[in-house]
């Protein structure tokens, strides 16, 4: 609703432009307003928009809410820059702008006249605001109306004539495959997105301190570990004495050696 109040009563500016090929005829037109020349002049002579030329650049009144210009001379959107200048907290009438880029050129702004926005009391718009509400409600309602009318005509609908029939059948097979489409892309998607979280990496474990890590090379409590024997050269444990002697005696009273 206050979109409404801003279209019909918000507060409405009008600029004029001269429009330049590069930055370069833009920088030009700005030291010659800052000599003197007058805007309207340089209009005239130095801007490359034909359309608006002959009426000193002037554009079309515009708010801060429209998208495109009210005009039949001037078509296509209203740039965004146009707006921000326009309605500039510090712009007052009578002020130019720095050089503005938009539909690949470049323009300078002079703001004419502002129209400042009215104070309306919602008594005095009321049967307006309805008579547009219900207006809306009634478009919306034939539309939903005419797509059921159309879908139960499509569901009853017998066509006899070989031509018109096969470019039914067309259509409509068009239409399944259309919806097929849509279903597996969707299937599809959730299946790549159930199989990149099962597949995501697991946060890793929290490393020992130093004092608890486990050194290189020893095995597992209850693990096979490396054997000596295999052990890479210059990693194998010393040799243990040997073991006592199977009649009881200790181990030195193995003979020696002479």
């Amino acid at each position: 609703m206050w979109q409404i109040f801003n279209a019909q009563y918000g507060e409405k500016a009008v600029i004029r432009h001269i429009q330049c090929a590069n930055p370069q005829e833009a920088e030009q037109v700005k030291a010659r307003l800052a000599a003197g020349e007058r805007f309207e002049t340089l209009v005239h002579t130095m801007s490359r928009n034909n359309r608006t030329a002959p009426a000193d650049g002037e554009l079309p009144p515009f708010t801060r809410q429209a998208d495109s210009w009210d005009n039949n001379v001037t078509k296509g959107k209203i740039p965004q820059g146009f707006k921000d200048f326009a309605f500039g907290l510090t712009t007052k009438v009578g002020d130019y702008s720095d050089t503005i880029q938009a539909d690949n050129a470049y323009h300078i702004l002079k703001l004419e006249r502002k129209t400042e926005p009215k104070v309306i009391q919602f008594k005095d718009v009321k049967d307006t605001l309805r008579a547009d509400l219900q207006e809306q409600a009634i478009t919306k309602g034939v539309q939903i109306l005419r797509n059921q009318l159309l879908q139960k005509a499509q569901a009853t609908l017998k066509i006899e004539e070989p031509t018109l029939k096969k470019q039914m059948e067309e259509r409509q097979e068009a239409a399944r495959k259309a919806a097929s489409a849509q279903a597996e892309e969707r299937a599809r998607q959730d299946l790549m997105a159930k199989i990149k979280a099962a597949t995501a990496p697991s946060v890793p474990p929290t490393p020992l301190p130093n004092n608890l890590k486990v050194p290189s090379g020893t095995p597992a409590p209850g693990g096979a570990g490396t054997s000596p024997a295999t052990a890479p050269p210059g990693e194998q444990p010393p040799a243990t004495k040997s073991a006592a002697p199977a009649n009881g005696g200790s181990a030195t009273d193995a003979p020696k050696s002479k």
